[in-house]
This record gives C-alpha cells, sequence and structure tokens, in this order.
C-alpha cells in the first residue's frame, strides 16, 4: 500500500489541528514533501474544523490548501449511495457513512485513533491507528 491511499476520519483530522501526537502533522508534511495526497471525507473534516481552535483551522486549511489533503465532497452525485451504504451496514452517523464509503471504494486504510479503530474492523475496513 502506498502512502497516498489513506483516509484520514475525524480523530485523525483532529489529532492534525491539535498536535496532539504530532503524528499526523509528521504524516501530512512527509506526503507533502513527496508529493502525495491523503484523502479527507468533507463531513469529517467539517466535524474537526468544529472543535478546532484559530491554530488548529490554520493546519487544516494548510493540509488542504497544500494539496497534501483532498477533500471528498459530500453532493448530489454521492449522497443516496453514501446512504444507501450507511443504511445497508447500520451506520446512523453521516461522517461515519462518508469515511466508510470513502475507504471501501477505494480498498484505503483508514488513518484513527485507538479508540475508533474497532468501530472500522467491525465493518471489515483496515486502519491505521494513531500513537
Amino acid at each position: 500500500m502506498n502512502l497516498s491511499g489513506r483516509v484520514l476520519d475525524v480523530p485523525a483530522l483532529v489529532d492534525l489541528a491539535t498536535g496532539r501526537s504530532q503524528h499526523m502533522r509528521a504524516l501530512v508534511g512527509f506526503v507533502a514533501a513527496r508529493g502525495y495526497s491523503l484523502v479527507a471525507p468533507a463531513t469529517a473534516l467539517t466535524k474537526a474544523a468544529a472543535v478546532a481552535d484559530e491554530r488548529g483551522l490554520q493546519e487544516l486549511a494548510w493540509a488542504v490548501e497544500s494539496a497534501s489533503v483532498v477533500v471528498l465532497a459530500l453532493d448530489e452525485r454521492n449522497a443516496f449511495a453514501i446512504g444507501d451504504a450507511a443504511r445497508q451496514a447500520g451506520i446512523r452517523d453521516i461522517v461515519d457513512a462518508h469515511v466508510a464509503r470513502a475507504a471501501a471504494d477505494r480498498g484505503w486504510p483508514i488513518v484513527t485513533s485507538a479508540e475508533a479503530a474497532a468501530k472500522w474492523k467491525t465493518l471489515g475496513l483496515a486502519v491505521q491507528s494513531l500513537p
């Protein structure tokens, strides 16, 4: 698996915003330097931005503006597919559904916290846990 093939969920994006573990900031810096990219569903980015402070918002904005993090829209083209997949998997949270669909469609692991890893594994998705 290459580094460009990762989906970021809310805990990963919050970690990027806060610098809690420094792992996400290092990962984003690494992929930016090498021209790779990471994927963040817009719903997950929005939820992370809602809890970020001003500096955290700047970190998130830099990651998106530098093209290190590619934002996947939720729009009329994919809203029903994501909703249908959520219903079939029993996922009630639209953010989780968006992240799960992005990872499943691409066959990429989800970068997440150790606490959230179990929910993704239950859905049969690969994870890369933050330290």
